[in-house]
């Protein structure tokens, strides 16, 4: 978790982009891993059929709780004047076999650099977000930081013989300033649970724990902030 530089203050948050990105599947153990991940293969069209349904609705829980700490603005989409997207939520491919769309939510800008990576974490997804980009883009829209959230369905591990795997729901947020400069980076996970992977119903509880993840990122920020 970084804190805000010693003079920067933070009284409003200015909502770039908020994006599902692909489920992250299990590395290992290898063997186990990959029997394991068949299983979510097998319903990858529903995972994402579910998250794309729900975007709307957690992007707006997010933004009310980030709210009841400081004001957010969601800005409006520069590539509506461009005519490369409606102000609807859209999808951007990547090179994902099984899990292959972004989900970006409405107004969201591209900001991202999707086109080498299947997967994103906490530690490659800064470095997807070249410093001119969001330049230009406060510039565009003249505010002082910029706020891209990234969230995701994650398993960390596979059991012997790929019976079981823990499963958890992520959200990554990554807040820069107005040269492209990263000023705060926070996450938070919900608890990992056990599932079989072979029932969508399994994989919907824990997408539905969003309101409590929603509640972390909170009090993450809210601690952040109280700090400075």
């Amino acid at each position: 978790m970084k804190q805000l530089p010693i003079g920067v203050g933070l009284d409003t948050l200015y909502q770039s982009a908020f994006i599902i990105g692909p489920l992250k599947q299990a590395v290992f153990p290898l063997l186990d891993a990959a029997i394991f991940n068949q299983k979510l293969q097998m319903r990858s069209d529903e995972i994402m059929n579910l998250q794309q349904e729900d975007l709307a609705y957690i992007e707006n829980l997010l933004r009310t709780k980030l709210q009841e700490i400081v004001p957010i603005v969601r800005l409006r989409s520069q590539f509506n004047s461009k005519n490369t997207h409606p102000s609807a939520s859209f999808q951007v491919k990547v090179d994902n076999q099984h899990f292959p769309v972004i989900f970006y939510a409405k107004d969201s800008d591209h900001l991202i650099n999707f086109s080498t990576r299947n997967e994103i974490s906490s530690m490659s997804l800064p470095d997807s977000i070249s410093q001119s980009n969001i330049q230009n883009h406060t510039l565009d829209h003249d505010i002082p930081t910029s706020m891209i959230i990234y969230n995701r369905l994650a398993v960390l591990n596979s059991s012997v013989l790929g019976i079981s795997g823990n499963m958890r729901l992520e959200t990554y947020i990554f807040i820069y300033d107005r040269n492209g400069r990263l000023l705060i980076e926070l996450h938070g996970f919900t608890k990992p649970e056990l599932i079989k992977g072979n029932r969508l119903k399994e994989i919907e509880n824990i997408w539905h724990q969003y309101d409590l993840l929603a509640e972390m990122i909170k009090e993450k920020l809210q601690e952040i902030l109280i700090k400075n």
